[in-house]
């Protein structure tokens, strides 16, 4: 399509906002905690290039056996967990409820992140699940 024509021009932008309608119609935000009180912008922008990286907690039940991991795929990796697809901690110890999670844009900082949560006492972490998720719902049946 050649865009010298002003009546083309005119046609790309109103494909462009219809298109932009469109993926404005699809996106659906979720929610996000402030891991160490960092803001965070959580909602997923489908109209965007920008990729997300997670730090995620998953625990077996309330206050149960945690794990701590950092993904770029969020609905994928927790679901995995949920399969037991990989014989690992998780799948050993039967943690599988997405309970906490951090997105990120550089995955310099979601990696930092993760191993800083990790070398937290249980207790921080226990309070910053409550803070973020006080029910200890499960949120990957909200998100995917």
């Amino acid at each position: 399509m050649n865009f010298n024509n002003s009546s083309d021009t005119s046609l790309s932008s109103q494909l462009n906002r219809n298109l932009l309608s469109f993926l404005s119609f699809l996106h659906s935000p979720f929610p996000a905690g402030p891991l160490r009180g960092a803001s965070v912008n959580c909602s997923r922008n489908l109209t965007s290039m920008t990729k997300y990286y997670y730090v995620y907690i998953i625990a077996s039940k309330p206050r149960g056996v945690l794990y701590i991991g950092v993904t770029n795929d969020l609905a994928s990796r927790v679901w995995e967990h949920k399969k037991s697809l990989v014989k690992s901690f998780a799948s050993r110890y039967f943690v599988d409820k997405l309970v906490y999670f951090e997105q990120f844009t550089d995955p310099y900082n979601a990696i930092t992140g993760e191993k800083s949560l990790k070398r937290w006492k249980r207790e921080w972490k226990l309070k910053l699940i409550e803070e973020f998720n006080p029910a200890w719902k499960d949120l990957y049946e909200d998100l995917f």
